[in-house]
């Protein structure tokens, strides 16, 4: 069996200890292939992953130590991520674990309630914040959809909320979503006052969305 060690990729903030993440990257192989030493290199350097040989392993042992890889790299913080019936027949998996802590640069006020319109409607907490120009929050918009960035302390990870601009567009800007309109989204722009009924905008926009539809 070959394998390569467990790289764990930390974003660590060393003074305050806000910020964390922990990736887990592997390819496990259940099947004799030949992979183009091209692909194990992006595999190795570009994902900071590894590729581990799992031939020789029963199914319910394969689960085990698949688990464990992804439990040790993550600092157990994820338990499980595969079962015997998810790998049964496969030739290969693919794994792309991340585990992600960290604390709002502003806190939300988690205050108001909303309806959440799932297989049942039920009232739930929601996020609340005003914020003004000053804090620096990022908004953006484009031709098909709309995106908020809310950053975490230090300003090293961001959260975007992307939004569709039609009411049932989701489906439609994920199959037009690629690297550019990443680019489009991250990119800082002038911040304009996101006031309370935005923020409701956002909520009832975001529940609306059916992502069953999603293939």
């Amino acid at each position: 069996m070959t394998s390569q060690r467990s790289k764990k990729r930390k974003l660590d903030d060393s003074k305050s200890k806000v910020l964390k993440i922990l990736m887990a990257n592997r390819l496990f192989i259940f099947e004799k292939v030949s992979l183009l030493a091209s692909y194990k290199k992006l595999v190795n350097e570009a994902f900071n992953g590894g590729i581990q040989e799992m031939q020789n392993l029963t199914t319910d042992k394969a689960v085990k130590e698949i688990n464990k890889f992804v439990h040790d790299s993550t600092d157990g913080m994820i338990k499980e991520i595969v079962t015997e019936d998810a790998i049964s027949n496969v030739l290969l998996v693919l794994i792309n674990a991340v585990y992600f802590c960290g604390f709002w640069e502003t806190p939300f006020e988690p205050i108001l309630q909303c309806k959440f319109y799932g297989k049942t409607i039920q009232k739930i907490d929601m996020m609340e914040q005003i914020v003004d120009k000053d804090v620096g929050w990022n908004m953006r918009s484009g031709e098909e959809w709309k995106a908020l960035g809310i950053p975490y302390q230090t300003r090293k990870a961001w959260l975007f909320i992307v939004l569709p601009k039609k009411r049932n567009g989701l489906s439609t800007l994920l199959k037009s979503f690629d690297y550019a309109v990443f680019k489009d989204i991250t990119t800082r722009f002038v911040f304009k006052q996101v006031k309370r009924k935005d923020i409701s905008s956002i909520h009832r926009r975001l529940i609306s969305c059916d992502f069953s539809t999603i293939k």
